[in-house]
């Protein structure tokens, strides 16, 4: 099969993306205060929730 070297360039390219959703994921709900236990909905509402410089 001569296409193998591009659906596995295409695989890695996929997981690089996922890697990265799930972190910016991870962070925004850190930021809203999922792990406080409060929706970011919430913390939105009340204006909470900007993502402060580290």
């Amino acid at each position: 099969m001569p296409d193998t070297a591009w659906f596995r360039s295409l695989a890695v390219v996929l997981d690089e993306l996922h890697l990265v959703a799930r972190g910016l994921t991870a962070d925004a709900s850190l930021a809203a205060g999922a792990s406080q236990g409060e929706s970011g909905r919430v913390r939105a509402s009340r204006g909470e929730g900007v993502r402060r410089s580290r």
